[in-house]
């Protein structure tokens, strides 16, 4: 039965690979700790009720309804900001799920 020999060569590749491992791990954490950040600061942001047909990953199927919180309708320009923001919410909670994926660049604030 051959013997398994340890030599330094094996040793180094070991370790490197090792590190490198808990590294990615290590950076996934943090991309993971910062979207989640991000989206709960836009989910913070949003004052009104959006409404309407959701699918399972959280888009709306067709245009929601925007209301406030006496469930009265607001004005369009208003409306783009909650829906851009509620956007960005799912987002990132899509991203922090998925660390390991490119994150497209934000579209523009409505202003």
């Amino acid at each position: 039965m051959p013997r398994f020999r340890f030599r330094m060569r094996g040793i180094l590749v070991a370790v490197a690979v090792v590190g490198i491992l808990l590294g990615l791990h290590q950076w996934m954490s943090r991309r993971a700790r910062r979207f989640h950040a991000i989206s709960e600061s836009h989910r913070s942001r949003l004052s009104l009720v959006i409404s309407g047909p959701v699918t399972s990953e959280g888009d709306f199927l067709g245009v929601p309804s925007v209301l406030d919180r006496d469930l009265k309708t607001v004005s369009r320009h208003r409306a783009r900001k909650e829906l851009w923001h509620y956007t960005m919410s799912v987002r990132y909670k899509r991203a922090a799920e998925r660390p390991w994926l490119p994150v497209p660049p934000d579209p523009p604030e409505p202003y």
